[in-house]
């Protein structure tokens, strides 16, 4: 990633997953906008979970596009966001 802070927002000193959903995919996914708290003051530990969630995106999108049922989909990707936030990322 060329900007190392890319997608990260800070808010009152936690951080946040703040990213536009790619406009082939805004009327599969429901929204245009995709916001998450990353539950850290960390700077580093925000980067780590951010790239936890880039990938965790890449994977919700592409079964979106691939016309998984979307409740399966849906599934999955709350299941990968519950799991990289139980490891900690």
């Amino acid at each position: 990633m060329s900007d190392p802070d890319r997608y990260l927002k800070n808010r009152n000193g936690k951080w946040y997953y703040v990213r536009r959903i790619p406009g082939h995919v805004q009327d599969l996914a429901g929204q245009s906008r995709t916001s998450l708290t990353l539950k850290t003051e960390s700077l580093e530990t925000a980067r780590v979970r951010r790239d936890a969630m880039v990938e965790a995106d890449a994977a919700y999108w592409e079964k979106l596009l691939a016309q998984s049922p979307a409740e399966q989909a849906e599934a999955r990707y709350e299941a990968d966001k519950a799991r990289c936030m139980a490891l900690g990322f």
